[in-house]
Formats: structure tokens, sequence, C-alpha cells
């Protein structure tokens, strides 16, 4: 598992409760052995003087790497950089120098990521920046991870199908490759779908559950499979089409119970498909 992740980067708010996302995203810094990034987002202090910026911003990241880098495991390295406010072309241009492969961002009802705002916003830095985006869900646990739902389409991108597969190795979760026929269709006769349960189902160490589930509506189906398995975390490609943007309105209406506790993980488009 290690170097799967060899630069992680985590956008976290500066904020009294704060202490829970630093925590889970060093845990994903040790779990799968990469340097850790983070950009702290502060609000602007309308009373503090501008010479004394400097001064504060450096008590702060020092305050930090007092605090969290004896918690690396190893050789790991922690980079700490504070930002007021907050810009998208900023994270984009850091991603791009520091090679950063995953982005971590946590779905809030603070200032800085709305509830759903953080899934568009996950959506919109995957593909400017061909970089996996992982939504996580306030101070959640990755070790509370058991259910992985795998939505397909009518390919399987290989990204999307490795991802899941790292994930439910690390967290001994099982995955749930879920795809929509609809009614009176010939289920056997979806090969595309078949390949790609045989490829999971090759990794013996992993629990996998397909299921072909019979509908009209890809998102709907999927949202409402997502509540009754329980789902954790969420993999879909980022993409311009209905699935993402109809999977993360239901799921998130006030009808779904899972706004409260599913995660998101977003992938850039992937040019290698399982048809």
């Amino acid at each position: 598992m290690a170097n799967y992740f060899n630069n992680i980067l985590a956008i976290v708010e500066w904020r009294e409760d704060g202490d829970g996302c630093f925590l889970t995203a060093i845990q994903i810094a040790n779990r799968f052995g990469g340097s850790l990034h983070m950009i702290c987002l502060c609000e602007t202090e309308e009373t503090e003087a501008s010479r004394d910026k400097a001064a504060c911003d450096n008590m702060k990241t020092m305050e930090l790497q007092r605090t969290y880098r004896p918690i690396l495991e190893g050789n790991l390295s922690l980079h700490i950089h504070l930002m007021k406010g907050f810009s998208r072309n900023i994270s984009l241009g850091y991603i791009a120098r520091n090679r950063i492969d995953l982005v971590l961002v946590w779905k809030r009802s603070g200032w800085c990521f709305p509830a759903v705002g953080s899934w568009i916003y996950a959506n919109w830095l995957s593909r400017k920046a061909v970089c996996p985006v992982l939504s996580l869900q306030g101070h959640m646990n990755l070790q509370s991870i058991r259910n992985i739902l795998l939505p397909m389409e009518r390919c399987l991108p290989v990204g999307k199908l490795v991802s899941a597969l790292r994930l439910a190795g690390a967290y001994k979760a099982r995955i749930h490759l879920v795809s929509v026929v609809d009614k009176g269709d010939n289920a056997a006769e979806d090969s595309s779908f078949l390949r790609a349960c045989q490829l999971l189902q090759y990794h013996r160490s992993i629990d996998v559950d397909c299921k072909l589930l019979e509908g009209v509506s890809l998102p709907r189906s999927i949202a409402k499979y997502a509540n009754k398995v329980n789902a954790d975390l969420v993999i879909v490609c980022a993409s311009k089409r209905t699935l993402v943007n109809g999977l993360f309105g239901l799921l998130f209406s006030r009808r779904h119970s899972a706004v409260s506790r599913i995660s998101f993980m977003t992938l850039p488009a992937d040019q290698l498909n399982i048809r």
C-alpha cells in the first residue's frame, strides 16, 4: 500500500474544532505512505494589523508543525501553508507545482465548503487538475469504512476499479459494483458488467457484491441502493454529464439520510475502460 499516493493535499478550514480534519489527513498519509501538504483556510481578521500578519501566520504554522509532525510516521514530510479566503486557481497551481496525486476536502456547513458545494468543487477540481479528490464527511474516521459503492455506466474506467480495490484492501471494506438495466432487458447479456465483476472477484481477499438494478434513472437507482447498503464511500468519475450532478442532488436531498455519512471520491476521466 505504501507510496500509492506520493503527495497528498488536504484543504482544511482553520477552526477551533478542526483537529479531526488534521488527524484524518495524517491518517491517510500514514496509511498510503505519502508526504502531506496542508492548505489551511483562515478567515481574514479585520482588526489584525497588516504588519503583524506575517508574524501571526508564522506562529500558527509553527504551532501546527509542533502538534502534528510527530504523528506522521517514518520520514514522511509535512508542508503547511496558510491562506486567507480561498481561490480555485491557487489550488490548481499548488497541485501542479507539487505533483499532488490526491486532494482531500471536507463536506461541512462552514464558510468554506457548504454541504453540496464541496462535491461541485471536487468534480471541477478533479477534471481541471487531473487528480483524484476525496470529499470526506466531517471528521470521518476512514477506519469505519465498510461499504464502497462503485457505480458503472456503459463501461468501467480502470482507474476507478483500481482505486476501489486499493481502498477496500486498505480498510477491509466490501465493494458494491452497481449498474442499471431497463426493465425487461436480459441482464445476462451485459458483457461489460460481467467482465467488471470477474475482475473484481479475481481478488479473493476482497469481498465483492455485484448488482444489476432494474430502473430508468441511474442516479436515482444508485442513490436508493446507497441507502439500502449503508454505503460509506461512493467512487465516481468527474464528468459534465448528468450522473454526477444527479447523484449528488438525490443523495443530499431531504428525502435521503445519506447526506450525514456518505463520502465521495471523484476521479479524473480515464481513457482506459472495461467494455
